[in-house]
């Protein structure tokens, strides 16, 4: 009686081939996993992205002109200052917008007991490289509605890829 079965080098081929298989597949799910990683870290920064010039658009939008001249010049709804913007908010606060320490910061200023909070707008994981303001029609002395342009630059943490975005915000209240 004859028995059916592989040879030594049959058996060897297949598990040959049935590693450069799984190998194959697994090499394919670690660089999928590193991608996702990637696109992950994106979102993250895109999400903190969105929030900072929500905020910030959102702020400036509803800003106030300081006609008292008791945070920032009489007649105007903003002003520049070192790395970053005053204005009056929408609850009669003194707010400035600025960078401070690789981080966008915000300082609102009770302007009748002169209390000042600064908290963070971006997050510890990130660092904002730059934050430049640009005002155009700032003061009732010009005929033209408040806007400034907004722009930053931020990155992750321990990484050389700055991302870089800019907008325009003008004020909500026609001020001509």
């Amino acid at each position: 009686m004859k028995r059916k079965s592989f040879t030594l080098v049959e058996v060897l081929v297949s598990i040959t081939i049935f590693i450069i298989v799984i190998s194959t597949v697994l090499d394919l799910s670690v660089f999928a996993l590193k991608i996702q990683q990637r696109n992950l870290a994106d979102q993250y920064l895109l999400n903190q992205v969105n929030y900072t010039m929500e905020y910030i658009s959102r702020q400036l939008r509803m800003a106030q002109r300081d006609d008292s001249g008791n945070w920032i010049a009489a007649g105007c709804s903003y002003e520049k200052i070192t790395s970053g913007i005053k204005f009056i908010n929408h609850n009669g606060e003194g707010e400035k917008i600025f960078l401070d320490d690789g981080q966008i910061k915000r300082g609102i200023k009770d302007l009748s007991t002169g209390v000042e909070t600064i908290l963070p707008v971006t997050s510890d994981d990130f660092e904002v490289t730059y934050f430049n303001v640009s005002l155009a029609g700032e003061c009732d002395s010009d005929t033209t509605q408040p806007r400034a342009t907004i722009a930053f630059g931020i990155k992750k943490k321990n990484s050389s890829q700055t991302f870089q975005f800019q907008t325009t915000i003008s004020q909500r209240n026609l001020d001509l």
